[in-house]
């Protein structure tokens, strides 16, 4: 598998049982596609944080080609932080990636959700994270 993606997770435990799980917000570009376009892609997520920070919240933003002039260095350091673990690369990488970040953890669940502007790349990007989560069961 090669195809351009991302992902951004934490890790969460419940209070009364301590049992933990990880949820996971994955992004994957279409096939053929480069990891440019994954990148382009998730300029939506990154503009609906720049508009939560700036006091208006509202629906995801269609993507833009780049972020540059859009958000102030403090937004974009306090965005970079909050995806520290957001991966952009092939499904390859979220296989590597994740098997590295599963065997780490040793968590229980994992959770995924995809916050992407196009619903046919959404539903791709499902399709190719039930690919990956295949793959590492083997």
């Amino acid at each position: 598998m090669s195809l351009p993606r991302m992902v951004t997770w934490a890790v969460f435990e419940d209070l009364k049982t301590h049992k933990r799980f990880t949820y996971y917000n994955t992004h994957f570009a279409h096939r053929g596609q480069q990891d440019e376009e994954a990148r382009r892609l998730f300029t939506s997520p990154q503009q609906q944080w720049v508009n939560r920070f700036r006091g208006m919240p509202g629906p995801l933003p269609p993507p833009v080609e780049t972020m540059t002039g859009r958000w102030s260095p403090t937004e974009e350091a306090q965005i970079a932080h909050m995806l520290t673990y957001a991966f952009v690369g092939s499904a390859s990488t979220v296989h590597r990636d994740l098997e590295r970040f599963l065997e780490r953890t040793q968590v229980d669940e994992v959770i995924l959700a995809a916050q992407i502007f196009d619903h046919a790349a959404r539903v791709r990007s499902y399709a190719i994270a039930a690919e990956v989560r295949s793959a590492l069961s083997r």
